[in-house]
């Protein structure tokens, strides 16, 4: 988590996934994206990730430009696609 005083200005952490993948998660406020603090939370916790001998893993909606777009410039790479649907 990265704060200034009080503030929240952003956070990022992995999970362990079966297959030792480390799957990765961003959470910035809408005030602070475009900063450079969703990329920097993300190397991070990526070089966590790897730190801990897992495969880092970052899943985004194709329509989250935003954090495709992070992913992107910390050095993720598109490698498939991900389809959700509801049964019933």
């Amino acid at each position: 988590m990265l704060r200034r005083g009080d503030q929240v200005l952003g956070a990022a952490g992995h999970l362990g996934w079966p297959a030792a993948i480390g799957h990765l998660g961003v959470l910035v406020p809408p005030l602070m994206r475009g900063r450079g603090v969703g990329a920097g939370l993300g190397a991070a916790a990526t070089r966590r990730a790897l730190d801990q001998g897992l495969t880092p893993q970052w899943r985004a909606a194709r329509t989250n430009a935003g954090s495709r777009q992070v992913a992107r410039r910390i050095g993720y790479r598109e490698m498939g696609r991900q389809f959700s649907f509801r049964l019933g």
